[in-house]
């Protein structure tokens, strides 16, 4: 999934977790391919209709080729393959499951819920996709461009500071620190907004947790790692958690604004 995750501008890939298809924007390019996603000696293994092979240029055949498993261990309470052949074979509407879509939506809902104090600048990232190698090295590429996302770049710092003016009536005194003076970052801004919101800090925590692989891809040489270990599954889950707590902040921020 490399080839075509790494050119989006040649590639239009609708991926989730149980699977999903891949083609081209060219009219004059055929492609399409169905692939589904399955769990195989503890790794997610790509699963490639094969009247859709059959139709593809043979270069593209022998690339699919090369990758052939032998000596498969199967997952067999593997639910997110038994949606994608219920839905391929069977002809059933069964819905997937997509983080990284579900991330969007949250992130809609949140600057939804802000109004003119847009939260986040842009609500998707073209190259964020899950690990396309289960290696620790791309579970942290891919945490680099999640962080891309929902990270202080993507965070406007000046509606922060105007929601803690408008709605706590904070002084700009208080958004500095208290020995230095000097201004907060938009993760510190983030952090106490979250604190007077919420109470706690569960979803900068995550944030920060996402930061560190961010950090790990970027600055350090990561060895080859042999860890029996699902990197596509922690991606995801990541992901999941992220959701979940923006949701509820998202929540508590629109109780909040009734309240007052």
């Amino acid at each position: 999934m490399k080839k075509y995750f790494d050119h989006p501008e040649k590639y239009c890939i609708e991926d989730t977790e149980s699977g999903g298809e891949i083609t081209t924007p060219y009219e004059t390019a055929y492609f399409f391919v169905q692939y589904g996603k399955r769990t195989i000696n503890n790794d997610i293994s790509i699963v490639v209709l094969y009247k859709d092979l059959t139709m593809l240029e043979n270069s593209e055949q022998q690339h699919w080729s090369s990758y052939e498993i032998n000596n498969c261990k199967i997952d067999q309470g593997d639910d997110n393959f038994r949606r994608f052949v219920q839905r391929n074979y069977y002809g059933e509407f069964v819905e997937y499951s997509d983080p990284i879509k579900n991330l969007t939506i949250a992130i809609d809902l949140m600057n939804k819920v802000c109004r003119k104090n847009l939260l986040f600048k842009k609500n998707k990232n073209m190259h964020l996709c899950p690990p396309v190698e289960n290696t620790q090295k791309a579970y942290c590429d891919s945490c680099s461009e999640l962080y891309k996302i929902i990270g202080p770049d993507n965070i406007d710092q000046n509606a922060l500071k105007r929601i803690l003016f408008e709605k706590w009536n904070m002084q700009e005194t208080e958004l500095q620190n208290k020995e230095s003076h000097r201004p907060y970052s938009c993760n510190q801004l983030f952090k106490l907004l979250e604190d007077r919101l919420m109470g706690n800090n569960k979803l900068t925590e995550v944030i920060d947790q996402i930061k560190k692989s961010r950090i790990d891809a970027d600055h350090k040489i990561l060895e080859p790692d042999f860890k029996n270990q699902n990197y596509t599954k922690q991606f995801y889950v990541i992901c999941k958690n992220f959701v979940v707590l923006l949701n509820q902040f998202s929540g508590a921020f629109r109780s909040f604004k009734k309240d007052c």
